[in-house]
């Protein structure tokens, strides 16, 4: 089979690496992959690659480029929401399938631009003939009319590492991988650690890896605190070793699609902390694989976390229960095998 798939994300981000692990495992079955991207990591995994800039501004004249590079192609497969606007001017002749990442009504808030971004649903997904939603919660937001032709499946990674922890000696070890921005809760993360060290005399080995427009504060805010044990590695490609050496991940994010950190952190069987938000919580559940906390409520952040300081064994039984969820749901094999029924299902109608 020989697979489009167009990502015009323009960071480095869970999109982009859904686009990569598809790529990835197509290959290692012996699909042809062809990517239009303004990503050139993805360069190294595509059989063909056309890089085009992430600032395009001529949708017409991509779109021409898309249909003469696609003459090959069984389909075309439209990630994340820049492409899936693209899909609309161009000319269908293969079919389309898309992936959705985030609901309109990111974080519940119903303001006038996710209405509208809602309503016009209907329009950028009409030549959409499959649409892939992430998490339910993307799927439940959109138009009735374009949940006929939805179906969801769970994201799926593969970091190299797939166990449990069985023993947890000296400080807990936390670890935060993503962008560095506002609405992921760095800044939480970095107060509770302070805060668990200055009132409860208890220290947290908290690594962060990621990059982003908070960047330099962390720095600071880590050069001012030198008794804490805090570690920034700045942007990793592969965050295996950061999860093997962790005991729970956090992020305290206020909406998000389906985050793979989470699902990373469960291929690790790490127990995972973060705010209770669409998305999140169909993949954590309370005291059995991690902790969802009331959005805000970093009290109650601060007091989750020391109730495990305090009761390791709880960690390593919730570990299990981690790593077992990832292997029955989020692997990335059960990903690419589910998207490639979606591809044949669609090729076998078409056919017809």
């Amino acid at each position: 089979m020989k697979i489009l798939i167009i990502d015009l994300g323009v960071v480095w981000g869970g999109q982009e690496i859904y686009s990569y692990n598809l790529m990835k495992k197509y290959k290692e079955n012996n699909h042809y992959v062809i990517s239009i991207s303004s990503q050139p990591k993805f360069k190294d995994i595509a059989n063909e690659f056309y890089e085009v800039s992430p600032k395009y501004s001529n949708f017409f004249k991509l779109s021409k480029k898309i249909m003469d590079i696609s003459k090959d192609a069984d389909l075309i497969h439209f990630n994340g929401n820049r492409a899936l606007y693209l899909s609309l001017v161009c000319k269908k002749t293969k079919p389309f399938i898309g992936t959705k990442h985030l609901p309109y009504f990111v974080g519940g808030e119903k303001d006038l631009k996710s209405i509208v971004s809602q309503y016009l649903g209907n329009i950028f997904l009409k030549n959409i003939d499959t649409l892939i939603c992430v998490a339910n919660a993307t799927y439940k937001d959109l138009p009735k009319s374009i949940q006929k032709k939805s179906v969801v499946i769970y994201n799926g990674v593969d970091i190299g590492l797939n166990r449990t922890i069985s023993k947890i000696e000296n400080n807990l070890k936390i670890c935060y991988i993503a962008r560095f921005t506002k609405h992921k809760g760095i800044i939480q993360v970095l107060d509770i650690v302070k805060k668990l060290y200055d009132k409860h005399n208890i220290t947290i080995e908290l690594t962060i890896a990621g990059k982003g427009e908070l960047e330099e504060y962390i720095n600071s805010f880590i050069k001012k605190h030198p008794e804490l044990a805090i570690t920034n590695l700045g942007f990793i490609n592969n965050p295996q070793d950061v999860y093997a050496n962790s005991h729970l991940g956090i992020l305290l994010s206020t909406h998000e699609g389906m985050p793979l950190n989470i699902l990373e952190a469960f291929s690790a069987g790490l127990v995972f902390i973060s705010y209770d938000i669409p998305g999140v919580d169909e993949v954590i559940k309370s005291g059995y694989n991690g902790y969802l906390i009331e959005t805000h409520n970093d009290n109650e952040v601060l007091n989750t976390i020391k109730k495990l300081h305090e009761n390791r064994d709880l960690i390593l039984q919730m570990s299990k229960n981690a790593n077992n969820e990832y292997n029955k749901k989020y692997s990335l094999q059960t990903m690419a095998e589910k998207t490639l029924d979606v591809y044949n299902q669609i090729l076998n109608i078409k056919g017809k």
